[in-house]
């Protein structure tokens, strides 16, 4: 690299001399340390230049024509592939079958465009080949097609055309050829030029030696990276003395990032990402998967909690989400005719409980995002296109209360349309089918670089950062999957099709590694065994022209880590002060001394409620407007269960909001079917006709009455439930005539109360049915499934209240003789009886259980009015496990900490 610095140092003052680089990243890198091994003051910053700034001063082509660029190739197969998709002509490069999906297949196409003309001139496409014969016609017919597009639109596309060089006078100085992608394309060319100096990459520039460390994972590698960093910092070493070059995907950044957020070390990134995973520009997919899904509930909550940037009205857009649960607005469909869910449950909801006015307000949101959102999706062109988002995004988001660099970001995702309008205006306009769906492919190719000040350690991707020499440069990730380089003419032919073809590949993974293997003063190599993609093996490489040591040991390390530190002293493992905090220490230890380390108040799940005004207050909340106690069923099994989760539930009334549809909650079905067994209850009661006469008129009030009420799922599903519940009510009222044949019907949904404990206790129960034959009787409730055990009603510690509850009620209030207890399991179509005075049926309980269990019941409420008089609410040890996992208030629940 010595020689990289004298080049540089005798040519800097004459200003027709170019230094060029395989990479922009290592011209500039070159360009600000000229200052550090020159005497110049000042640097011409445009003689430092990368590969392809030189192919664009240098190269002539003998064509009127200019050349294609990626807009001119996304236009062509826009137009192309909308064809396909209308009438397919595409055989295998796209299957006939998936014919209607061709615009996915763009970004493929769009890499084979300027290499067809290369296969039509190497005999790829000859007719004694071994590529298939609709492949042959699929690559000469997009070939053709592509040719007569550059040739309507005057363009050309440089590959297609040998160049001629002229420097115009000019001395090039060329760096590192050998890891330049394209330069043997044009080697023949460069190397008899004059004014062009090649200074090439030699294998004896390298160090005898070369070295890479292995460690056991990439957090290990990561960790040793930023221990040798602090040691450097602590030395004096400046931070852009230091450079990182990480290897292989995105997918450490995030370690990277936090790890050296933990320490206090600054990061300067050179490199940019997809403009489209932007979260500000993710909004706009949002856009599209809104029409597309016919503004289906999930792309609308996903598109108005985008956080990117603030809403105009927030209340509305929740409004919006909150009536899309309630009225189970998935998605607007076609089933015999087009149906727009919202619009059909506005007007339902404005018939039944919401009201004109409220309706009028969520209808009038919903329309104006329906309206704008299909002005952006059906723009015919790009200046239309832009309009319509401006328009949208005033009206529904604060522009102004935006990040600065998000809104940096939004702004160039806009400007990309003013590229392309004028491409589109430079072609002549051509027919565009779905320009925003255009724009949208455009951004996820087009790369966004924030700016970020010029301080920090370095971070560069693997290859571009190539050639460039800080004083400590730390390549990480560098396993054999993350420096493999291949370059290969024509990717998408497969392996047996190159092996016939005997297309050789040029694999310039060496040429890389030892240039980074010179790549600094000091150069360090590493790579992983193991990353959260799973096992990685170190390059071949180094096996035959270096060494590889595998580090074991993380104890030197450990010793000098503030963080490893900590932990051993909050252990007990040491006794002695902490040499040194991280800045998140600090900032940690701070939160935690108004937080975990405050001393407690008011631990509930420990101890009863105690404080002034707060135990009446809950009394209150739990009692009736006389101050009495009310207990139905839920409350008690609510109770036994967890005492401190019926406090959340009963005296705080916190519910979970998951803020998702059910096409038909539990919850849902159950109001439902207990509504039909009703209604068929009584119209067998008290009606004439025949079964199925009863079956037909039951369901049809039963089931009118619950659309006409509640909200239902889209037409395709709810037909789908009419016919289960059909199904589940002919079964029951076969079950019905089987069990019960010469029974009367005494009542249905029938309330009871009793009064205990000296009027402080008040007793609820409301039964499904009960009948009777020979003055006694029998009741019934229906359960959709899960029927309790007889062990959970009648055992030591019973979980399940209700039947001896009604049992008891029934006897206080009816005053005649119950005979049977029974569910029916309406999914089952089943009876199931748990009570039979008359020691008829087997394994039901005879009568001195159940008045056993009845008396339980009574005295259990005496005893749970005392424990809420005195402020319990305390689970009861221990605690049951599988009970916590299916809680829904885990998530508040101080008993469950995540610890981690």
């Amino acid at each position: 690299m010595k020689t990289i610095f004298s080049i540089i140092k005798d040519n800097l003052n004459h200003a027709d001399h170019f230094f060029v680089f395989p990479s922009e990243i290592a011209a500039g890198f070159y360009r600000h340390k000229a200052f550090d091994f020159t005497d110049a003051k000042t640097v011409l910053s445009g003689q430092f230049i990368s590969w392809d700034d030189f192919k664009q001063k240098t190269f002539q082509f003998s064509t009127k024509a200019k050349p294609a660029n990626n807009i001119n190739r996304i236009f062509f197969l826009n137009g192309l592939l909308a064809g396909n998709t209308e009438t397919p002509v595409f055989k295998e490069l796209i299957r006939r079958e998936f014919a209607s999906q061709s615009n996915i297949y763009a970004g493929h196409l769009k890499k084979m465009l300027p290499v067809l003309n290369g296969m039509e001139t190497g005999g790829v496409l000859s007719d004694s080949g071994p590529i298939s014969r609709d492949k042959k016609a699929d690559l000469r017919f997009l070939f053709n097609k592509y040719r007569d597009f550059l040739e309507t639109h005057s363009l050309f596309e440089p590959n297609y055309l040998v160049p001629a060089i002229d420097t115009d006078g000019l001395q090039f100085i060329l760096f590192f050829p050998e890891v330049i992608d394209d330069y043997r394309q044009y080697s023949g060319l460069i190397s008899g030029q004059k004014n062009i100096k090649i200074i090439p990459l030699h294998e004896q520039t390298m160090k005898q030696e070369i070295k890479i460390t292995s460690f056991e994972n990439s957090l290990h590698e990561i960790r040793w990276l930023f221990h040798e960093i602090k040691n450097l910092l602590k030395k004096g070493v400046r931070s852009d003395e230091i450079g990182i070059t990480i290897g292989g995907t995105e997918e450490l950044d995030w370690i990277l990032r936090n790890e050296a957020k933990l320490r206090g070390i600054t990061l300067y990134e050179h490199k940019g990402r997809q403009l489209s995973s932007f979260a500000v520009i993710i909004l706009f997919r949002h856009l599209k998967e809104c029409h597309d899904s016919g503004f289906s509930f999930d792309s609308l909550k996903n598109l108005l909690l985008n956080a990117s940037i603030p809403l105009k009205n927030r209340e509305a857009a929740d409004h919006l989400i909150a009536f899309g649960i309630r009225y189970k607005c998935i998605k607007n469909y076609h089933y015999g005719q087009q149906t727009d869910i919202w619009e059909v449950n506005f007007k339902k909801a404005e018939e039944n409980d919401l009201g004109k006015g409220p309706v009028d307000a969520i209808r009038h949101y919903y329309r104006n995002i329906n309206k704008r959102i299909s002005a952006i999706i059906k723009a015919s062109d790009f200046e239309e296109l832009k309009d319509a988002i401006d328009r949208f995004l005033n009206q529904f988001f604060i522009i102004e209360g935006m990040e600065w660099e998000t809104y940096k970001i939004l702004r160039f995702a806009l400007k990309q349309l003013d590229e392309l309008t004028l491409a589109h205006k430079k072609l002549g306009e051509p027919v565009i089918t779905d320009c925003y769906a255009l724009w949208l492919q455009y951004m996820d190719e087009k790369i966004y670089v924030p700016v970020r000040p010029l301080k920090g350690i370095s971070v560069y991707p693997y290859r571009v950062s190539a050639g460039i020499f800080p004083d400590y440069h730390f390549i990480i990730n560098a396993s054999q999957d993350n420096t493999r380089h291949i370059l290969n003419s024509f990717p998408f032919l497969n392996q047996q099709e190159q092996k016939a073809l005997k297309i050789k590949e040029e694999d310039l993974t060496a040429d890389f590694l030892k240039l980074y293997s010179e790549s600094g003063k000091n150069v360090s190599i590493t790579c992983s065994k193991r990353n959260l993609s799973g096992t990685l093996l170190p390059p071949g490489f180094f096996i035959t022209h270096g060494i590889i040591d595998n580090f074991t040991s993380l104890e030197n390390i450990g010793n000098a880590d503030p963080f490893i530190q900590e932990t051993e002293l909050w252990s007990g493992r040491r006794n002695d002060a902490l040499a040194e905090i991280y800045p998140a220490q600090f900032e940690g230890y701070t939160h935690a001394c108004s937080t975990v380390f405050k001393k407690k108040i008011d631990d509930y799940t420990l101890a009863a409620l105690d404080r002034q005004g707060i135990l009446p207050l809950i009394k209150k909340r739990l009692s009736n407007k006389d101050g009495v106690y009310e207990f139905n069923y839920s409350k008690l099994e609510s109770y036994a269960k967890c005492p401190f989760g019926f406090l959340l539930e009963y005296a705080l009334g916190i519910e979970e909001y998951a803020g998702e549809i059910e096409f038909f909650s539990p919850l849902e079905w159950g109001l439902l079917l207990h509504s039909l067994l009703e209604r068929l209850c009584r119209l067998r009661e008290s009606a004439e006709g025949t079964g199925a006469q009863i079956l037909e008129a039951g369901l049809k009030q039963a089931l009118g009455k619950y659309r006409h009420n509640h909200p239902v799922p889209i037409k395709p599903v709810w037909t789908w439930i009419e016919a289960k519940a059909a199904a589940l009510a002919s079964v029951f009222m076969d079950k019905d005539d089987d069990e019960f044949d010469g029974y009367s019907l005494h009542s249905v949904e029938f309330s009871m109360s009793h009064m205990i404990r000296e009027d402080r206790v008040k007793l609820r129960g409301r039964i499904d049915r009960i009948i009777y034959r020979d003055d006694k009787y029998t009741i019934i409730d229906y359960k959709r499934s899960g029927i309790p055990s007889a062990g959970d009603i009648f055992g030591e510690a019973p979980g399940s209240f209700q039947m001896p509850l009604y049992y008891y009620l029934a006897g206080k209030v009816l005053q005649e003789t119950v005979s049977q207890v029974a569910y029916y399991n309406i999914e089952e179509g089943r009876y199931r009886f748990i009570y039979d005075g008359d020691g008829k049926r087997r394994n039901a309980a005879s009568r001195e259980t159940m008045e056993k269990a009845a008396a339980n019941v009574e005295k259990y409420c005496i005893d749970m009015a005392d424990r809420l008089d005195a402020g319990e609410f305390f689970p009861k040890p221990p605690y049951n496990r599988i009970d916590c996992r299916y809680c829904t208030y885990r998530g508040v629940c101080r008993l469950k900490y995540v610890l981690g």
